[in-house]
């Protein structure tokens, strides 16, 4: 019913480490069909009735949340870099801005008590989960991605600005966060919407994902039957 026409590009540059930087103006103009075959609406502009300004801003919403720009790193990264002006490791400052700009799921082996080890803070833009980097448990000793991690993930991506750049950790930025970004990358910039700028960030800065096949399988499973759009 809505196209739309955006000056994304124009927002800025994301750099090779993953630090974006934004620019001038993110979205340029909005189109709206309206039901009476209409042209252009401009938010605030006062020619259309209330219905339809709340309509486009509807539209804007759902718009927001079939977009996401996803980082998979290790557990190191963030004990590393910095990001903006600061070259200090961002794990290092608990109240850099950093932590609440971004979105965040880290993940540990089950064996890890520490649920820090990755990220020194907490917040309803962390998702922090304790599973093991296996496909299978004959010995009955660890802790296998299930239904319950999958929708602990699902219900994350409900409720945060997915406008945000998301970091995906595990210990190595590989196989458990691999997995789990391949997913959601397929599902926001593949399945909701054809975002190829999105899509295109993934595979150029996630060169080293090698999902593991189980998470991949039970989060596809849970995320695409969930009707979560």
């Amino acid at each position: 019913m809505y196209g739309t026409l955006h000056g994304r590009q124009l927002a800025g540059e994301t750099s090779a480490d993953g630090k974006y930087r934004t620019g001038g103006f993110r979205l340029l103009f909005r189109r709206a069909r309206l039901p009476n075959g209409g042209g252009v609406l401009g938010r605030g502009s006062g020619i259309f009735p209330a219905a339809h300004q709340t309509a486009v801003c509807q539209a804007e919403k759902e718009e927001r949340e079939q977009k996401m720009k996803i980082r998979v790193v290790s557990q190191i990264w963030f004990k590393e870099h910095g990001w903006g002006d600061t070259t200090a490791p961002v794990y290092e400052h608990p109240e850099s801005k950093f932590w609440r700009e971004n979105n965040f799921i880290s993940i540990r082996h089950s064996t890890k008590p520490n649920a820090n080890c990755a990220i020194p803070v907490d917040g309803p833009n962390i998702l922090k989960l304790q599973f093991d980097d296996a496909i299978e448990d004959p010995d009955h000793t660890l802790v296998l991605f299930d239904e319950q991690f999958a929708g602990k993930i699902v219900d994350f991506i409900r409720n945060i600005d997915t406008e945000r750049l998301l970091f995906i950790n595990c210990w190595a930025g590989i196989s458990r966060s691999g997995a789990v970004g391949e997913v959601l990358n397929d599902y926001f910039n593949k399945y909701l919407e054809h975002n190829e700028l999105d899509n295109e960030y993934f595979r150029r800065l996630n060169r080293q994902v090698q999902g593991n096949p189980l998470v991949r399988s039970v989060l596809r499973e849970v995320l695409f039957g969930s009707g979560y759009e």
